[in-house]
Order: structure tokens, then C-alpha cells, then sequence
């Protein structure tokens, strides 16, 4: 079988065994078996296939065994590990995938995770002996100890991450990762919680998974503890229902929901990761909305100097100018998500992910410190630089990456900037210790973690051949996460509302709808769920949502002009009419809300009344181009034909839209000046999407119209041929 086949194999028969469909699962591993030659798993599953049979025929016979559901839970649990070892079994010879290319390296070193964590512990030994010697020190001695401790810290990464469970590894582990925290012990810890995470999520084990439980419980270190938490989500969100089958799984993450604590990081990981998702879209509106805008208004408005003086950015001239282009409201909605936790760095970011030092998978995971050996002198005597910035360890370690590809003099220079501004650095990051109790510790750590975790899916090279991280789904009905939040309403109308700033309609109304199942829906939440609805076009829903809002919160105009959207959606234009007047009592000089009371007054037919409005908002405003057109048709329509000719004529050439250009021939065709008709005609056709075919429809369309007005048909079918004759060139 070739590598593809192996693999949809497997994940056939784990859908199968997902839905509990035993016996179909059983016969296509009985299949493979039978085709491949793998010793010891034929015998395991013959073993476990025949008690199931078993199981079937006492139930049969009416056996009552209070243990048939234990029973059954270990026998599809053993389905499922037996599946996951023919994977393995099969592609480690024939794969050239990194995890099996490096599975097959450390095997031929003898690698066991005990044996790396040996050479892990001699090195670091050896370190210290050498960096505990009297001075002089033998700086080059001292730097290959380092890199021997480190290479030997990504071994003991790699032979995790790739290592089949295994009783003896797995005790080596335990006491790996609840070690006392020192400055390496606790980066090795929140190093191979990532390698257990990888491992979990390529295959499931219930030891290992009980290794995160227990790290989290009971590490002496906030970082560990928040990288197994953030880790036993994704991998209770990937293996729902393997999970299900283990009572002790299900009581632990049960736990989770019982503590105050860890509910609340829970919730913490579950929001943020949908943050997450939204980094490239953050970063894209930066990019080519925000900076071009700025750039536009004020090329000064980037300069360093100006965006780190508070006094000049307050300035009335520049906030003026961000006011007037609604720069501020984008400026300001990014400073609030970024506050929040949403990734607004990452495209800069992925960009610097293209250093040496990434081509280590282990180093996408690495919690920075000081003390690595990629970190230059220079930063290791500066306080945390970062303590006051949205960066992610792997971040940080793309800016000390960048910083050493620099000539040595732009270098010098940088450090010399940061070094000149160390007594400022040294004071934020005191206030943010101050400022920061150990819940916002927790919630930054967190973020921090799942943004490493999306920088290595989305930006690592060979992301491909892992489990993709991002395509889960943690507030929906498979995920296990989405237990714990089913009843808490806080945490629905927040995942609902960043659902909703994201653009996901579909999954924010789901949330709303588990809302009003809990009877904790409010009138702000009734407003977005019709908003949702308007995003689907679904506008008899989006109304049904909007008037309850309307029930529970009177006098908010942007609720009644979204009722009069969808009114007006559903052919109800009387109705919309109705609220758009409860609108100008509040709003009466508001232009764009006076116009679409004019367009619902047409709509009914009264077009005189559609006029008044229509005259007053082209008074307060000043003739702009879409009162100009609204006066022209309507004028037309009522038979005032020159008074519409004169209200074209006020819209300059480049701003006519093609309706405006068939319209006007309309006129000069009700007019009899048959030479400017063809002409608008002409303008037309060049400039609708569908040249000649569209301007023939929309004739047809308006033909009725047109003889109602007095123009013969004869005339129109002739103007319209000379038009195409004097557009394709024929006549001049």
C-alpha cells in the first residue's frame, strides 16, 4: 500500500470506531491484517475480536453482565490502539515524513527516552562543572558544553514526541515534568509537555494523557502547568471519543470544570484559541487597510519618533485627521482586540520564521530564556524586554534571530537603543509584575503558549504532516471543552461575540441559540443573533431576532434601522416605513436615514412624498451624486422630464454609474433627442460588466416602463440597434 492508502485506512477505521460501528471497524482490520504481514498484532486482535463475539452472544441469551459496558469501552479502546499500531507498523519503513525519519534515526542510536534523558542530565552536568570553574573561563569549552546540553535537550524532545508509551518512559517522564523548577528544568518540562502534545494528538494513549493531568496538577511551575492545561484541551477536543471510553479521563477533566481556577483558564484556553484562528485576517487588515490609510492621510503619522510620543499622537491635528478617515475607530478596535488576546503581529512574524534556528522542530516550542545559547551577551545583562509586549517565546526568539543577521554595527546600534532605554524597560516590567496577579499570569502564559502553537501551524514547513491544530473546534458539539461551558453563559456570549467579529455567523448564532436553550438570552444578544441571520440572508429570522430585541430594549436606532433592512428585505416596505419614522424622531438631520425613508416611500408608490425627503436631504447636503439620482428617476417617473435632465446633468461624467448612463438615455429618449440617448446608450454598454447582452436585458426590462412614458415601441427597438451599430463602430 502506498503512504496515502495507509493513511486513510487508519482514519476510516477510526471514524468507524468513533460512530461505535465495532463490527465494521473489526472487518477492515481483519482485512489489513490479512494482507500485511505484522508480528504479534494478528494474534492481540483475533484475541479481542473473539470477545466481543462473545460479548454479542451472552447478550443474546440474555446474560446480564454489570460489567458489559467496561468491558466493551477497553475492547474498542484496544480496536483503536491495535489501528494505531498497524499505522505505525506500516509507514515507519516506507515513510518520509520528519516524525518517522527521525524515529528511524533514534532507533538506530538505541534511543530510549531514559537513555536520552541520561545524556540530557551528563550534559548539563558537565555545564556546570565547567561554568562553576574558577576564572579565566574557557569561554570555547563553556560554549560547546552548552550546545552539547541543548542538542541533547531536542533528543530528548524528539525520542518523546516519536517514542512508542511505554510503562519505564513513561515514569522517566513523570519525574521529568514535575521536577523542581530551576531556570533549565523547568524549560525542558514545558519543552516535552509539547512533545507529549504532539505525540497525543498523532496517537492516543491514556498513560500519557495522564501525564499531562498529573503535571498540571501538581508542577511547581505556572508555565508547565498552563502548557499541559492549554495541551490537555486540544487533546481532549481531538480524541472526544476515545476519551469517553475511560471513566478516570472523564472524571479528571470533569475536575476541571469543578475548580474555580482551572474553569477559568479552561475558558481562557477555549477563547483564545478562537482569537487564534483569526491571527492571518488580524495581521491582513493591518497590512493593507490600516498602514496604507495611515500612510495616505499622514506619512509622518508612522515615524518612530511620532508612534511612541504620547503627546504628539494626542496632538488635535493628528486625532483630527485619524477622526475625519475613521482610522481611530480601526485603531482603536485593534488596540482593544490586542489587549484581549488576538494575535495582530502574525504575518510580521511568520516572515522571521525562516531563520536556521527553526529548522529544529523542538525550537518552535522552546520557552525562551536569557540563557539559551542563541542569545547574545548583550541581551542577557537587559531585564525582559518583552514584558510589556504581545510576543510569543518562538517571537522572541525570531527577534534575537533577526537582531544576529544584522552587520555587527546595526546590531551594536539596536542593543545600544535597548540598553540606552533599560531604566524604562526595568519600570514597565516592575508595574507589570505589580499589576499582574497570578490569574492574568495565567492568561498570558496561556496566550502565549497557543500563539507558538499557531505560529508552528500555520508557518512550519512540513505543518503538513501533523495533525492540524487549528481545524478544531472547541464550542462545538464534539468537543469535550464545549462540556464544561454548556451551562455558563458568560463564556457562550463571549466565544459567540468573537465568532461574530470574526465573520463566522453560523457558528456565533449556534452560540446564541445555546443561550436562549439556557434562558440567559439578553436584548445585546438577540441583536446579534439577527445580525447573524442578515450576514445568511436569512431575513424572516434575522426579524424574528431583532423585534425581540426591539421587546427588550426601545429607542435604539441601529435596532430599528436593521428591522427596517430586513422589512424592507421581505417586500414589508409600510412596515419598514414605520420604523424608519421612529428613527427621524431621533435622527431628524440624519442624510443617509432620510434618503432610505425616500426610497421606502417609493416603494409604496408614493412618490411625491419620496420627492420631499429626497429634495430636503439634497438641501441639507448639497446635491451630492446619490440625491442628484434619487430626484432625477423620480422626477422621470412623475413626467417631469426636464427637471430630471437638469438633476443628471448635476452628477459629473466620472461619477455616473452605469444606471446613471441608461437612465439619462432614457430621458433624451423621452425628450426625442434620439443622438444623446444612443450615446448614454453607448456609455452604457461600455461600462455594465456585460456589454451588449446586459444592455439588451435591461431594455427588455424597461421597455413596459418606457411606453408608459409615450415612446413608441418602434423607437426604442430602432434607438437600441443604432446604439450597437455606434458602439461597434459601424456608424459614426
Amino acid at each position: 500500500m502506498t503512504e496515502r492508502e495507509i493513511q486513510y485506512n487508519h482514519d476510516n477505521i477510526e471514524r468507524m470506531l468513533d460512530y461505535r460501528r465495532v463490527y465494521l471497524a473489526g472487518e477492515k482490520l481483519r482485512g489489513l491484517l490479512q494482507q500485511e504481514s505484522l508480528e504479534g498484532i494478528r494474534s492481540r486482535f483475533d484475541e479481542a475480536y473473539g470477545n466481543y463475539r462473545l460479548m454479542l452472544q451472552y447478550m443474546s441469551k440474555g446474560v446480564d453482565d454489570p460489567s458489559r459496558r467496561e468491558i466493551y469501552n477497553k475492547l474498542i479502546e484496544r480496536l483503536y490502539s491495535i489501528n494505531d499500531e498497524i499505522r505505525f507498523r506500516l509507514l515507519y519503513t516506507v515513510s518520509p515524513a520528519l516524525m518517522y525519519g527521525t524515529r528511524r534515526l533514534l532507533d538506530t542510536q538505541r534511543l530510549t527516552v531514559a537513555v536520552a534523558e541520561q545524556r540530557y542530565r551528563d550534559a548539563l552536568a558537565a555545564y556546570y562543572r565547567l561554568h562553576e570553574q574558577p576564572e579565566p573561563h574557557d569561554a570555547v569549552a563553556i560554549k560547546a558544553a552548552k550546545d552539547r546540553h541543548e542538542a541533547a535537550e531536542t533528543d530528548l524532545f524528539n525520542v518523546v514526541w516519536t517514542s512508542t508509551p511505554g510503562s519505564d518512559d513513561d515514569e522517566v517522564l513523570r519525574r521529568i515534568l514535575l521536577a523542581k523548577p530551576s531556570i533549565y528544568a523547568e524549560r525542558l518540562s514545558g519543552l516535552l509537555v509539547s512533545a507529549l502534545l504532539l505525540s497525543l494528538l498523532y496517537s492516543y494513549d491514556e498513560g500519557r494523557f495522564a501525564l499531562l493531568f498529573d503535571t498540571y496538577e501538581q508542577s511547581q511551575s505556572l508555565m508547565v502547568k498552563t502548557r499541559a492545561l492549554v495541551a490537555i484541551g486540544f487533546v481532549a477536543t481531538r480524541h472526544r471519543r476515545r476519551c469517553e471510553l475511560s471513566g478516570d479521563v472523564m472524571a479528571r477533566l470533569k475536575m476541571l470544570g469543578d475548580s474555580r481556577e482551572a474553569f477559568t483558564d479552561c475558558r481562557t484556553i477555549a477563547l483564545q484559541y478562537l482569537r487564534a484562528t483569526e491571527a492571518e485576517a488580524m495581521s491582513k487588515k493591518i497590512r493593507d487597510d490600516i498602514m496604507p490609510r495611515l500612510r495616505k492621510i499622514n506619512p509622518d503619522i508612522l515615524r518612530p519618533e511620532v508612534l511612541t510620543d504620547e503627546e504628539k499622537l494626542a496632538d488635535e491635528n493628528v486625532m483630527g485627521q485619524l477622526d475625519q478617515s475613521g482610522l481611530i475607530n480601526s485603531i482603536m478596535d485593534m488596540n482593544n482586540r490586542q489587549a484581549s488576546g488576538d494575535d495582530i503581529v502574525a504575518t510580521a512574524f511568520a516572515q522571521l520564521k525562516r531563520f536556521p534556528f527553526f529548522n529544529t522542530l523542538a525550537n518552535w516550542f522552546l520557552p525562551f530564556d536569557t540563557l539559551h545559547s542563541m542569545v547574545p551577551p548583550a541581551m542577557v545583562d537587559l531585564p525582559d524586554i518583552f514584558a510589556a509586549t504581545p510576543l510569543c517565546d518562538s517571537d522572541r526568539f525570531s527577534f534575537v534571530s533577526l537582531a544576529l543577521s544584522m552587520p555587527p554595527k546595526q546590531r551594536d546600534a539596536m542593543f545600544g537603543n535597548l540598553m540606552a532605554q533599560r531604566e524604562a524597560l526595568e519600570e514597565a516590567s516592575e508595574d507589570i509584575r505589580a499589576n499582574t496577579g497570578e490569574g492574568e499570569k495565567r492568561k498570558r502564559l496561556i496566550i502565549n503558549y497557543i500563539t507558538c502553537l499557531y505560529r508552528f501551524a500555520k508557518v512550519y514547513p512540513r505543518s503538513g504532516e501533523f495533525f492540524p491544530l487549528f481545524s478544531l473546534k472547541p464550542f462545538s458539539d464534539n468537543s469535550l471543552f464545549s462540556d464544561l461551558f454548556v451551562a455558563d453563559a458568560p463564556t457562550l456570549r463571549e466565544a459567540a461575540r468573537i465568532y461574530f467579529e470574526h465573520g463566522r455567523p453560523e457558528e456565533s448564532l449556534a452560540q446564541y441559540e445555546r443561550l436562549e436553550a439556557l434562558g440567559s438570552i439578553e436584548a445585546d444578544d438577540c441583536n446579534l443573533a439577527g445580525q447573524c441571520e442578515m450576514a445568511l440572508k436569512q431575513y424572516d429570522r434575522a426579524l424574528t431576532w431583532l423585534e425581540r430585541a426591539n421587546m427588550l430594549e426601545q429607542g435604539n436606532a441601529q435596532l430599528l434601522r436593521r428591522i427596517a433592512t430586513c422589512q424592507r428585505a421581505l417586500g414589508n416596505h409600510r412596515a419598514a416605513l414605520t420604523s424608519l419614522l421612529q428613527i427621524e424622531d431621533m435622527q431628524p438631520e440624519n442624510h443617509n436615514l432620510l434618503t432610505t425613508i425616500g426610497h421606502c416611500y417609493y416603494e409604496i408608490g408614493d412618490v411625491s412624498k419620496a420627492l420631499e425627503y429626497y429634495y430636503k436631504v439634497d438641501y441639507l447636503s448639497g446635491s451630492t451624486p446619490r440625491s442628484s439620482r434619487a430626484i432625477a428617476w423620480c422626477e422621470f417617473v412623475t413626467g417631469n422630464i426636464e427637471k430630471a435632465a437638469s438633476q443628471y446633468m448635476k452628477i459629473a461624467p466620472q461619477e455616473r454609474t452605469p444606471d446613471d448612463w441608461l437612465n439619462m438615455g432614457h430621458v433624451a429618449l423621452a425628450q426625442s433627442d434620439i443622438a444623446v440617448a444612443a450615446k448614454c446608450y453607448r456609455r452604457y454598454i461600455e461600462a455594465n460588466d456585460k456589454g451588449a447582452k446586459g444592455f439588451i436585458a435591461a431594455i427588455n426590462d424597461d421597455t413596459p416602463f418606457l411606453i408608459e412614458k409615450g415612446i413608441d415601441r418602434l423607437t426604442i427597438n430602432l434607438v437600441v440597434d443604432y446604439s450597437l451599430f455606434r458602439t461597434s463602430g459601424e456608424i459614426n
